[in-house]
């Protein structure tokens, strides 16, 4: 599915040689935002219920039982910046967890097991929220507007 999507995007942008710029750059951001999403973890790999308004929006809720391993929840990649409110109600029982901000290459702690509300400035390019767990059991609400 995601070597389709993939193909199909750069189908689409050989297509766009009479465009103007700006038709081009929506077009590109476009087909970047779609590949960008591909880093998400797939509905049916994620511990939780995930409901996504886009790739970057939406809530999360888990009951995690001695999970450890990484979920990529929210996020993509696009060439505008965007501003992002976080939400999370974490409880736990045992374990660690921990919510991250990928920003490209480098990685930002937003959270440990604790509850929060956090905004954060994404600029253009790869921006994803993650979960970090460690033999974490209890529960994760999280919402990203």
């Amino acid at each position: 599915m995601r070597k389709l999507t993939l193909c199909a995007a750069v189908v689409l942008m050989a297509g766009l040689g009479g465009c103007s710029k700006a038709e081009w750059l929506e077009t590109y951001n476009a087909v970047v935002e779609t590949t960008g999403t591909l880093a998400l973890d797939p509905d049916g790999s994620l511990v939780g219920d995930r409901k996504l308004e886009d790739s970057y929006q939406g809530t999360y809720s888990a009951f995690y039982k001695d999970f450890s391993g990484v979920e990529t929840i929210f996020g993509g990649t696009s060439i505008e910046a965007q501003t992002l409110r976080i939400e999370a109600v974490a409880q736990g029982e045992s374990g660690n967890l921990e919510i991250r901000w990928q920003k490209g290459d480098q990685s930002e702690v937003l959270g440990e097991g604790e509850s929060f509300i956090q905004t954060i400035e994404c600029e253009a390019g790869t921006n994803l929220i993650e979960i970090d767990a460690k033999h974490f059991t209890g529960t994760l609400e999280l919402r990203v507007q």
